[in-house]
């Protein structure tokens, strides 16, 4: 009897404890995470890139790296973005649970890692990733599936950031799979990275490890921009090609391994495990070896991303279609129309900036009408091309305008504008262009002709309760506006910033590579980040998903590298002809490049050929 009821409760136990374990085996990662001893990704010997999958591009892009970019006054705050920090040694992470009050269940996972502070929240309810034109961070956004006791973690909306601190750079198109593994107090990560701009295969880092420690501190990591570098602020450092000074890109050095030079360059081959044999077959210093050969574009290349790893994102507007999206404040953006569109609305009104293409008029007029009922009283154009300025007319006359004058003031008119349209801002050149077309077409429709431009550096409103600056700086061409609304903290760019191609700049009209630089400095002067360079002041580029100050250095940058290059190739007495096909735009290509189209490649190196040469 006795035998029995020992049974029966030892039964009545293991039910008990069946009967409160989980569905699935899902573990907990709260903690404070702290870093075990890891061996470095990486030879040591700087600038080798052995190992890596780097597509064509990627490897380019490393070859123009300087250090001096760390006393680049513009990325002092910089951080190393949460996928890169969770291999290095300041890795310690804080994980704490959100939790939904009505089920009590972890929603999210909310991290912090000590590496420049950076925050993540991997969300595990199910939410969808954003828009593809919504901003994009150094954490990314993140959601989390759980397969058994393993949580997968997919991040996207990744501002461009390291691999490697040596210039080995990963895409603002990169997805990072991540898959979470707790074992006691022990927690594994193992990332997955698809890039299809920089990489040629997705690259796996697994020697990530931490060991829970409670009692640990997490230190704090501010960060505040420095005046006192090096590099005077508005210039970029990097090396021409085959000029960097790097030792793992030395053609002429043997290392103590006797690496041959080719495998120090990285690619896709140097991941598999017989290139060990065929290192054998290699020189280790062929003679003659010029470190620039591999960064001339041969004729007839084609430059285009990778086939499509990880995920491509979605949530664009489908052709004929207009996309809003809240941009913070009382601003707004829209996608769809060609040219990005801003609409700032409030008591006073709608104010739109830019207009879009004739045929799409009527959908915007209707995308308005979601985010306000109120009258658009001022449109802006920022250039004058007709993606910008194509639905002027018909937006205009949809609008209205407080007169200037009574009525009954002195029997006189009632100003330059009247109740029946709304009034287009731009500077006076846009109304030149308008009028008589660089192209030899048709002029715009005179309803759609500025009608209160200015010639003065800028022109101030003030609107809906907030100042409203317009600024002229000459780019793409010489009659670019900037317009920053002051208390939402936005600024629209205009074709200033382009984040879907290389700039289209018209020498025609006044535009120039010099210029655009300059421009582009003045942008950075008035976008003013949050914490770690990001956040703070957002961007509407001319095309391209919404941006913050980062988007707008990196630009910057990558203007800055192809004049230098082009400034050499013409010192050297190159034609403009041998310019374009050598290629100045290498490491940029796969991002911004085409083949095809209304504006290629070629056509954006041939006219800032142009504008340096004269």
């Amino acid at each position: 009897m006795l035998r029995m009821e020992n049974a029966l409760l030892t039964i009545w136990t293991l039910l008990c404890v069946l009967g409160t374990a989980p569905a699935v085996a899902q573990m907990d990662l709260t903690g404070m995470w702290v870093p075990l001893p890891r061996d470095q990704d990486g030879s040591g010997d700087t600038g080798d890139a052995a190992g890596i999958p780097l597509s064509v591009d990627g490897r380019r892009r490393a070859h123009s790296w300087s250090a001096e970019e760390f006393d680049t006054a513009e990325w002092v705050c910089r951080p190393h973005a949460w996928d890169y920090s969770l291999d290095g040694p300041l890795s310690q992470i804080r994980f704490l649970p959100i939790v939904d009050r009505a089920t009590q269940e972890i929603i999210a996972y909310h991290g912090h890692i000590q590496m420049e502070q950076q925050e993540t929240f991997i969300w595990l309810d199910g939410r969808p990733h954003p828009p593809a034109n919504a901003p994009h961070t150094w954490s990314g956004f993140t959601t989390g599936e759980w397969e058994g006791d393993v949580l997968v973690t997919t991040t996207t909306h990744l501002k461009e950031a390291y691999i490697r601190r040596t210039g080995l750079m990963r895409s603002d198109r990169t997805t990072v799979r991540t898959r979470w593994r707790r074992i006691g107090d022990y927690l594994q990560a193992t990332t997955i990275m698809y890039d299809p701009i920089y990489l040629a295969e997705p690259y796996i880092r697994s020697a990530n490890t931490w060991v829970n420690s409670p009692e640990r501190p997490m230190a704090p990591y501010p960060c505040e921009e420095a005046t006192e570098t090096v590099v005077p602020r508005g210039s970029v450092s990097h090396f021409l090609p085959g000029q960097s000074p790097l030792p793992g890109l030395d053609p002429d050095r043997v290392d103590e391994f006797e690496t041959p030079y080719e495998a120090k360059l990285g690619g896709a081959s140097t991941m598999l495990p017989g290139y060990v044999d065929d290192l054998a077959a290699m020189e280790t210093n062929p003679a003659g070896a010029d470190p620039a050969a591999p960064f001339m574009r041969p004729q007839g290349e084609e430059i285009r991303p990778q086939p499509v790893w990880g995920v491509e994102l979605e949530g664009g507007p489908e052709p004929g279609e207009i996309q809003v999206l809240p941009v913070q404040g009382n601003v707004f953006a829209l996608f769809g129309a060609g040219a990005n569109i801003t609409v700032q609305a409030g008591e006073d009104g709608v104010l739109v900036v830019d207009t879009g293409v004739e045929s799409m008029s009527g959908a915007v007029l209707e995308a308005i009408r979601t985010i306000s009922d109120g009258p658009i009283r001022y449109i802006v154009n920022t250039t004058h091309t007709r993606e910008h300025t194509g639905g002027n007319d018909l937006i205009a006359a949809a609008g209205e305008q407080v007169p200037w004058r009574a009525p009954t003031y002195a029997q006189g008119p009632q100003g330059a504008l009247g109740r029946d349209k709304a009034s287009v801002i731009a500077y006076l050149n846009v109304f030149a262009r308008m009028i008589v077309p660089p192209d030899g077409g048709e002029p715009l429709p005179e309803g759609g002709w500025p009608d209160n431009t200015y010639s003065t550096p800028w022109k101030r409103l003030y609107f809906n309760d907030e100042p409203v600056v317009i600024t002229h700086r000459p780019g793409t061409s010489d009659s670019n506006s900037v317009v920053l609304f002051r208390k939402s903290d936005v600024v629209s760019a205009g074709d200033l910033l382009d984040l879907t191609r290389f700039p289209r700049i018209d020498p025609d009209t006044g535009g120039g590579i010099q210029a655009l630089v300059d421009a582009l400095n003045y942008l950075i002067s008035i976008v003013a980040p949050a914490e770690n360079s990001a956040g703070g002041t957002l961007v509407v580029p001319g095309r391209g998903r919404i941006a913050d100050y980062a988007e707008v250095a990196y630009y910057r940058d990558m203007v800055s590298v192809i004049r230098d290059r082009i400034l050499a190739m013409i010192d050297s007495g190159m034609t403009r002809e041998t310019i374009i096909a050598a290629g100045p735009t290498w490491g940029y290509d796969a991002r911004y490049g085409s083949d095809s189209g209304d504006w290629t490649t070629d056509m954006f190196v041939g006219a800032a050929y142009d504008t340096l040469a004269r």
